[in-house]
């Protein structure tokens, strides 16, 4: 049974690290906490049954377009995190990438050639992520859409229940210019399976550098097995929600 584990690493950060080592670890465990964060939200948002309403549908799906793009972003800043503070740092590269495991090299490979040959997450990234489309880009979206495609917008006396569907079909049109396969379910499982191979390649060099400053078996303490938390599958995030009854 799986289970979640507490460990002490606050000597390790004051005393025994080097810089370098403190800011690399303490970095990339914050990249991969958003990473986390943003691919449990797209687990969640794809769960559940569809609903007889089909403003619900379109509103949960924009949902996760929009968390898709956050990650396809995230995704891009933490490459370069790890190009940066890792690869170019030879501190960190010569002692550590030798450390990782077969899992976590070829996922280390993958990675290497998925940002080295087209970089089609960069492009998606500075146009649709953290960034804003141009007027052209809009326009050439709105344009290349097809001419019998429904455009809404659903709106609500409260501001957070209202989504503006048609805006995201737009920009999703866009995405999917730039974007070879041209279907949304490819970005995101390539969105997804890059992210995973982050997280691995972030995961093994963070314990091998805690490994290298703690005795893991002495410092560590178990909690709760993750049985004792929610299930993914049935946790289900909503966008439209009752105002009704509203906190004091």
């Amino acid at each position: 049974m799986e289970k979640i584990y507490e460990i002490d690493v606050t000597d390790a950060l004051y005393v025994s690290m080097t810089g370098s080592e403190r800011t690399t670890v303490l970095l990339l465990a914050h990249a991969t906490n958003e990473l986390n964060v943003l691919q449990r939200l797209i687990m969640q948002m794809d769960t559940g049954p569809i609903s007889k309403h089909q403003a619900i549908n379109d509103a949960e799906t924009g949902m996760l377009f929009t968390i898709v793009r956050l990650l396809i972003g995230k995704i891009f800043e933490t490459w370069n995190l790890l190009s940066t503070r890792v690869l170019q740092n030879e501190e960190i590269s010569k002692k550590y990438l030798p450390l990782l495991n077969q899992v976590e090299t070829n996922a280390l490979q993958e990675l290497k050639k998925e940002f080295g040959k087209r970089n089609l997450l960069s492009k998606l990234r500075n146009n649709f992520s953290f960034h804003f489309p141009s007027n052209a880009e809009i326009d050439n979206s709105l344009n290349s859409l097809e001419r019998n495609s429904k455009l809404s917008f659903f709106v609500s006396e409260t501001q957070g229940n209202c989504f503006y569907a048609g805006a995201e079909l737009v920009i999703l049109e866009g995405m999917k210019n730039q974007y070879l396969p041209h279907h949304f379910s490819e970005i995101a499982h390539d969105t997804i399976t890059t992210s995973r191979n982050l997280g691995d390649v972030l995961g093994g060099l963070i314990g091998q550098i805690l490994q290298s400053h703690i005795d893991i078996k002495a410092k560590h303490s178990e909690l709760f097995p993750v049985a004792d938390t929610s299930n993914i599958n049935e946790a289900k995030i909503s966008y439209f929600f009752d105002t009704s009854s509203k906190r004091p």
